[in-house]
């Protein structure tokens, strides 16, 4: 007696590997300079280093914008997909699979020049309020580190430092310094206006994420990948022009 392959069975053994990797989706959120809208396209230090790496490894995921809430759920509850650019922290460590470290990035807050200069971390405990964005690590961080004055009223932040400009708060805690130095070319702030208040909140590095249900043999590719261009110094290249600084004044 003849057995035959059902259809969906040799479909997928002509096809191979390439079909399934098709499945993946990758999601990310606004949160420059790693990734954000410019012109209408999705750009970033981690977007080209993203595509970068499917360049070598031959994939061709969608990739997809969505608000930082929608995204993690995403990645959470979607089978096989893929997002950057997240910090791996102990508590999302057995969350998904991970490639990188992609960046090692810190934070800190922020002041006008201008302010009376807060140099210590009971100085900012203390203060009378720092403003932050509304949801995310830098809240949960901050309020971690027993920070109890936290206005958490930035839907965004560009708008950090607009209400720091116009005098609505004296302290903000949001973004990177690479991201501070992009959204003061943004928005341009002329150099000296800010001030970095030298505490330093928070160290760690981007990756990307994978979930659990994910190849590990996509893990690697993705890894090895990340390897070459670091190797190969194009990985420092996409950083750097990320990551200038704007021109101090003569």
């Amino acid at each position: 007696m003849k057995h035959s392959m059902p259809a969906a069975a040799l479909l997928c053994l002509l096809l191979g590997p390439a079909t399934a990797r098709e499945q993946y989706q990758v999601v990310t959120e606004e949160w420059a300079p790693y990734n954000y809208v410019e012109r209408d396209q999705l750009t970033g230090m981690t977007t080209e280093i993203v595509r970068a790496i499917m360049a070598l490894t031959g994939d061709k995921f969608e990739v997809l914008l969505q608000p930082s809430m929608r995204a993690t759920q995403i990645l959470k509850n979607r089978p096989k997909t893929i997002m950057y650019s997240l910090f791996r922290t102990p508590e999302r460590e057995p969350l998904y699979k991970w490639v990188g470290p992609i960046v090692e990035e810190s934070i800190h807050a922020y002041q006008l020049a201008s302010a009376p200069p807060i140099n210590s971390l009971e100085q900012l405990l203390h203060a009378p309020q720092i403003t932050t964005r509304h949801a995310g690590l830098v809240p949960q961080t901050l309020q971690s580190l027993g920070f109890n004055n936290l206005d958490k009223s930035a839907t965004e932040s560009k708008l950090l430092y607009r209400m720091l400009l116009a005098g609505r708060t004296s302290i903000i805690v949001g973004d990177t310094d690479a991201g501070v130095a992009y959204y003061s070319r943004q928005l341009e702030i002329p150099p000296g206006t800010l001030r970095q208040i030298p505490i330093e909140l928070y160290r760690s590095s981007l990756y990307i994420a994978f979930s659990t249900d994910s190849d590990d043999q996509l893990i690697a590719a993705w890894n090895r990948a990340l390897e070459q261009l670091r190797r190969s110094g194009e990985l420092a290249r996409i950083q750097r022009r990320y990551e200038q600084q704007p021109a101090q004044p003569d």
